[in-house]
């Protein structure tokens, strides 16, 4: 160490002699082998990584439990001097046994690391090696020289996944959907279920929920003082956008990224396509960020569990880092489930109705009276319409501490062991239900035979609730067929109103009349010398509306005064002229 010492003032005199600030000098140390498996890294960037360090003294600017490397020789052109400068401003201390790896290293008077790989020293190299100095070969990872080599090395390539392209699928978290202009998609209880979506917004101070699973975005942004809790088994892909950064923003003052459950570890598994991962101020954060193409930005105040493999790496001050791998298997969670059942049975009728008259026409004398006869004629036929089914909640309540994951529900309908129908209840209303939280899931199941109440049978409806991260429960509910379907009109038996008023009962019924079968139904009425005229009559079904006229025409012959004196005066004016000629 002290030899180390005596070679960076020596070196820092030679800088003032010279005139050349930030000269970087080879360090003079065996060589050895850093490690070269990315799991070892907590931090790891391909051309760049620069890390302020913290002010706070012995609470940040700690890198914990993970090396800390940046993989290609050189200064990149026109980068820094340093491809990797760590403690050059506050506080930078890596954990025993771990190591700093770098061509180019500026290791500042605050920083302590355990071992340094490094080939050159840029600036004052004063910092605290706790260990050993080595020098190594360049680059850490063999083949791994650009982002997309390093994308398939990580296995997290363009291509893999697509973000929705459909802002129908954007996504926006807010505290009073009021405050929105235009409105936007709530998510149902802050819960969104896994799936592919396009732009994700967490306004400031509201709750997002992630459930084990996938989810694909094109961005992932959120305000400030946000809870984002996620699980074990949640794996975010982000696809990123070329228009507009950060790819991924995690809002500052006070926001949080992790388990809701205090003590247990939820790291979530993030691929990143995109250019930019931006942390803000003041925050604590559970994820592994797998991000090839990106500037990672580690925010200022930020306290970090996970590991960040990028293009390039920086940070403000006072954030800390402890190396935690993303945790892949999914929580279990236990459901309690029960369910009404009620019977409906119900057919429906087709009628038709045709009503004519016989005489049709008359010509009477005044004084006279006819009389025609009527025909009524209702015809009834089964028609294809099922009104007979099951229907009612099934209310499942998620008995667990974590959310259910894959909720789906399928009803069936047994006459003792026999299928008799079945179906697949909707439950996007509520498709993920928080710890303790309860939903009524409507259902309703058709009978495949249009009505079975010939003869009152019980029949069993069973409901199968299935989640993907606990095990199925089942519930049942006994019913009959006995109530009446309401969508079914009651048709069975129909009255038919007669705008004329029968002169007689047919049967012993009068009008209206009741038919429950298809019948014909005559009955008479009389016609007089006041009834001129064509006389409309129309029967009509008052259950369905249906309706058909018949008509009697009444022509009069008048009386013979009217007819003679005419006849008459037309006879006596041919006489007058004939006698004028002769």
């Amino acid at each position: 160490m002290r030899l180390i010492k005596l070679f960076a003032i020596v070196l820092m005199s030679a800088v003032l002699l010279s005139g050349t600030a930030c000269a970087a000098d080879p360090i003079v140390a065996p060589s050895g082998e850093p490690n070269r498996t990315l799991d070892s890294y907590v931090l790891f960037a391909l051309d760049e990584l620069s890390f302020k360090g913290g002010d706070i003294t012995g609470v940040k600017g700690y890198v914990l439990g993970g090396d800390v490397g940046v993989n290609n020789p050189g200064p990149p052109p026109g980068a820094a001097d340093a491809n990797i400068n760590v403690g050059a401003n506050k506080r930078f201390y890596m954990s025993d046994g771990t190591q700093l790896v770098g061509d180019y290293i500026r290791l500042g008077s605050d920083a302590s690391v355990y071992d340094v790989y490094g080939n050159y020293a840029v600036g004052a190299y004063d910092g605290e090696v706790r260990n050993s100095n080595f020098t190594f070969t360049p680059p850490i990872i063999s083949g791994v020289s650009n982002s997309s080599q390093l994308a398939t090395y990580l296995g997290c390539e363009k291509g893999d996944f697509t973000a929705s392209t459909n802002p129908d699928d954007d996504r926006t978290v807010v505290d009073r959907p009021s405050r929105v202009d235009p409105p936007v998609k709530i998510l149902t209880g802050s819960y969104l279920p896994p799936g592919t979506y396009r732009d994700l917004q967490v306004q400031d101070g509201t709750t997002l929920h992630l459930g084990a699973g996938t989810y694909t975005f094109r961005r992932f942004n959120t305000g400030q003082n946000v809870n984002v809790y996620t699980v074990p088994g949640t794996i975010i892909q982000i696809e990123g956008d070329p228009a507009n950064d950060p790819d991924f923003n995690l809002g500052g003052n006070g926001a949080y990224f992790g388990s809701e459950i205090e003590g247990e570890e939820s790291v979530a598994c993030i691929c990143l396509l995109g250019e930019k991962v931006q942390f803000s101020d003041n925050g604590e954060f559970w994820g592994v960020i797998k991000a090839p193409y990106a500037n990672i930005n580690l925010g200022r105040g930020f306290t970090h569990y996970g590991r960040f493999i990028g293009n390039t790496i920086s940070s403000d001050f006072n954030d800390n880092v402890t190396a935690k791998d993303c945790t892949l298997d999914s929580v279990t969670t236990t459901l309690e489930v029960s369910k009404t059942a009620t019977g409906y049975c119900g057919k429906t009728y087709n009628w038709t109705i045709d009503k004519t008259v016989t005489p049709e026409d008359w010509i009477i004398e005044e004084g006279d009276t006819v009389t025609s006869e009527y025909t009524i004629e209702v015809t009834k036929s089964e028609s294809a319409i099922n009104c007979t089914h099951v229907e009612g909640n099934i209310t499942v309540t998620n008995k667990g501490d974590y959310p259910t994951e894959g909720l789906a529900i399928e009803d069936e309908i047994y006459d003792d062991t026999t299928l008799m129908g079945s179906a697949t209840v909707d439950v996007s209303p509520m498709p993920v239900l928080a710890p303790g939280e309860s939903y009524d899931y409507h259902y309703r199941v058709d009978f495949d035979d249009p009505c079975l109440n010939d003869t009152i049978t019980t029949f069993t409806n069973k409901a199968t609730v299935s989640i993907a991260n606990g095990d199925s429960v089942e519930a049942s509910a006994d019913f009959n067929l006995t109530e009446p379907a309401p969508e079914c009109p009651n048709d069975d038996t129909i009255h038919v109103e007669d705008s004329n008023i029968a002169d007689g009962e047919e049967g012993s019924q009068t009008n209206p009349w009741e038919f429950n079968v298809s019948s014909i139904l005559t009955y008479f009425k009389s016609f007089t010398w006041d009834d001129l005229g064509a006389n409309l009559n129309t029967a009509t079904i008052q259950e369905t509306g249906q309706s058909d006229t018949a008509a009697v025409n009444v022509e009069q012959i008048p009386e013979f005064p009217t007819i003679a004196l005419p006849m008459l005066a037309v006879i006596g004016l041919s006489f007058v002229c004939m006698r004028r000629k002769e």
